[in-house]
């Protein structure tokens, strides 16, 4: 038998502080990504603060980002737009057992390579719409 599959705790995406960044165009200056970085280190160490990155433009790649820490490791999740599709609500991912590092390989993937499929987003980011959507009743 397989592993027994854990929920995803999505309580570290309240929290009391939000930073917020708005990126207008991809990819980002090396300038942007070295704040990015910063303050991903920022809320690792700050548990009472989350970082939220928003990404304008037409792109098929997470319109949001939001990063918090959760005690030793990271809360990460990835918003993706579903108005194409006619979804009433995007698309939320989420992973909440990242370290530090595999954040930042995340954010290079999407804010330079400009690419979603890594294998951390499509073996271990889950599909938590419902639970922030809980009317959704899926």
């Amino acid at each position: 038998m397989g592993e027994a599959r854990r929920d995803t705790d999505i309580s570290s995406r309240s929290k009391k502080f939000t930073v917020r960044m708005e990126l207008r165009e991809l990819p980002v200056t090396q300038e942007q990504m070295a704040a990015c970085f910063g303050f991903v280190m920022s809320v690792g160490e700050e548990q009472d603060t989350s970082f939220v990155i928003r990404v304008q433009g037409e792109i098929d790649l997470p319109r949001a980002i939001l990063i918090a820490g959760s005690g030793e490791k990271y809360y990460m999740e990835l918003v993706y737009s579903m108005e194409d599709f006619d979804w009433e609500h995007p698309l939320h991912l989420a992973n909440d057992n990242l370290t530090e590092e595999e954040v930042e390989a995340v954010l290079i993937a999407i804010l330079d390579a400009q690419t979603d499929d890594i294998d951390i987003i499509t073996h271990g980011f889950r599909d938590i719409t419902y639970l922030v959507y809980p009317e959704e009743g899926k």
